[in-house]
């Protein structure tokens, strides 16, 4: 009867923080003792968080060729960033409620978040301090301390001792990340009597802002009458409680959402969410979602572009009226790579217009009296050129940009109907037939058609 002998391999975490244990027969090894296992981890300089009650199991089992964790250090614990607590839920913001039977309750909007001089909007809350480790070799682990942020102090507002305050009696809105407190101015009807208005309080308007005035506002702007043909710009949000009638001319631009009971014969911009009851021949745009509601839900010989996503119960009509659909691209974007694809289009007639031209100078002969022209028309032609690959160069990174971002998706609760085109970032699809319950998302090169759900 002769010894069994065994060889001992020990398997190192990269964070150095577990050591593994495998052990094989081996005729010219060693014998399966916990003090040679000891003197193994010694060779491997292991010295911390030795699991001897695993080397006890070994010893007794003769677990061959597992790995076993032999030795464990203590994991540093990161600190916890700084962090800021609002006292004010801005989620809840320009947000709708609908009953049951679909009617939408416009009284009931948190458009204004009313604050007074030294009331407290945020405050900062310490960080949490972190734990150095231990590795298996003993040596310290530091660990990660929490980072340190700011209050985010905006127009109107103060810090003190950790806490952001108001300066003034007013509404609180979220801007670039930060905290500003806006005055609120009320009107009555924005018309001749009035003027026009351009203010940096939010505003709330009782009544109608008629054809041909513009009111602008550094805040929120609240409407409870109409808009008709006039020029709305908010850098906040914007909500119109009986709807927009814009014969042609109405156009609205927000720096947040926009809320409105219908839309008609309008033009409009959003850099947050729309949400409407009624599309109707507008042009509509937004950064986010747009969120079609109430009974109706209704998108109707519009163009509506939204970046994120469309949500609708009806889309077009039984007469087939053009009616068109895009996601997944920011209006912005595809418009400056329309803007782009115009420009490097009406420069590459012109060059090769222009070249014909020098081909026939040279061709000819360049007399004395049209060396000048010869020679300014070269230099045009060199510039339209280098033009045209800055657009190139851009165009490509735009593109590159969308096909990372495209990610939009198209809802229909009831009836989309033939007239209405879908596009997401780049397809197209024309509809052809009614279909109800629908979605449309990209897939590959092509719309795929799916259940709603």
């Amino acid at each position: 009867m002769y010894d069994l002998r065994y060889s001992f391999k020990i398997d190192i975490t990269k964070d150095k923080q577990e050591a593994y244990l495998t052990i094989v027969k081996d005729l010219d090894g060693e014998k399966l003792t916990e003090d040679n296992i000891l003197n193994t981890l010694k060779k491997y300089n292991i010295s911390f968080g030795i699991i001897y009650e695993n080397i006890e199991k070994i010893c007794k089992e003769h677990s061959l060729n597992n790995k076993i964790l032999i030795a464990q250090g203590i994991k540093p614990i990161d600190g916890q960033d700084e962090k800021i607590e609002f006292t004010i839920d801005f989620n809840n913001i320009s947000t709708l409620k609908i009953s049951e039977n679909e009617c939408v309750d416009y009284k009931d909007l948190q458009l204004y978040k009313n604050v007074k001089k030294g009331d407290l909007l945020a405050k900062k809350l310490d960080s949490v301090p972190g734990k150095d480790g231990i590795n298996i070799f003993g040596e310290i682990v530091k660990c990660k301390e929490g980072k340190k942020v700011d209050l985010p102090a905006g127009k109107n507002t103060y810090i003190e001792n950790n806490l952001l305050l108001s300066s003034i009696d007013g509404h609180v809105i979220k801007r670039n990340g930060k905290l500003e407190v806006n005055e609120v101015i009320e009107l009555k009807d924005i018309d001749a009597s009035v003027g026009n208005i351009k203010t940096n309080a939010s505003l709330i308007i009782s009544g109608n802002i008629r054809s041909a005035f513009s009111v602008g506002s550094e805040g929120n702007i609240e409407i409870f009458g109409v808009v008709e043909g006039a020029t709305v710009n908010a850098k906040g949000n914007i909500v119109i409680h009986k709807g927009i009638q814009g014969n042609g001319k109405a156009k609205l631009i927000s720096g947040g959402d926009i809320v409105s009971k219908y839309i008609q014969n309008s033009d409009i911009s959003a850099e947050g969410d729309i949400t409407s009851e009624a599309i109707i021949y507008s042009n509509v745009r937004c950064n986010g979602s747009i969120n079609m509601i109430g009974k109706k839900g209704l998108i109707v010989g519009s163009t509506v572009v939204a970046a994120k996503s469309i949500n609708a119960k009806n889309v077009g009509s039984k007469t087939s009226t053009r009616t068109e659909l895009q996601v997944g691209i920011s209006p912005e974007k595809r418009l400056r790579i329309k803007e782009i694809s115009d420009k490097i289009n009406v420069n590459t007639k012109n060059i090769n217009d222009l070249k014909k031209i020098i081909y026939y100078f040279e061709k000819l002969g360049i007399s004395d009296n049209k060396i000048e022209i010869y020679k300014k028309v070269k230099i045009f032609v060199e510039q339209l050129v280098e033009e045209n690959q800055i657009l190139l160069d851009e165009l490509n990174e735009l593109n590159m940009i969308t096909k990372k971002e495209g990610y939009g998706i198209i809802k229909v609760l009831e009836n989309i109907y033939p007239g209405s085109k879908i596009i997401i970032d780049e397809i197209t699809l024309q509809i052809n037939d009614t279909y109800e319950y629908t979605m449309f998302i990209k897939d590959g090169s092509n719309i795929k058609i799916l259940p709603y759900k």
